[in-house]
């Protein structure tokens, strides 16, 4: 009998650390968002790359946890539109520091079209 409690104990508390590792991710990348917004006007290039980074491994917990389908129909439109304003905020933030770069501005945006022509394998 007391094998059987143990047991029972034992799955609930994995259940329960699996539940708040999923919302802890969320959370991870609702906090990320809201600093992109009210701190990305003002990042450079190497405060970009950091939060990129940060944003790659908050990414990777959020695809492992619904890859084992433990988000709500809620939450995944949550963790789209999360996401979205990330990306987002990448974009504006590159192009408010490819402005900032006028002189080397040619190469740049070149560099920036072979890159996602090979994203996308366009030749």
């Amino acid at each position: 009998m007391k094998k059987k409690t143990l047991l029972a104990i034992v799955v609930v508390m994995a259940m329960m650390s699996s539940c708040s590792t999923s919302t802890s991710a969320l959370n991870d990348l609702r906090s990320l968002s809201n600093k992109i917004e009210a701190e990305g006007a003002t990042y450079g290039y190497s405060d970009w790359a950091r939060v990129a980074s940060k944003y790659y491994d908050v990414d990777q917990k959020i695809v492992k946890h619904i890859q084992k389908r433990e988000y709500t129909d809620q939450e995944m439109e949550e963790i789209g539109v999360l996401q979205g304003e990330c990306i987002g905020g990448f974009a504006k933030g590159l192009g408010q520091n490819l402005s900032n770069a006028a002189s080397n501005i040619g190469s740049l945006v070149k560099g920036l079209v072979k890159g996602i022509k090979e994203n996308f394998n366009i030749q």
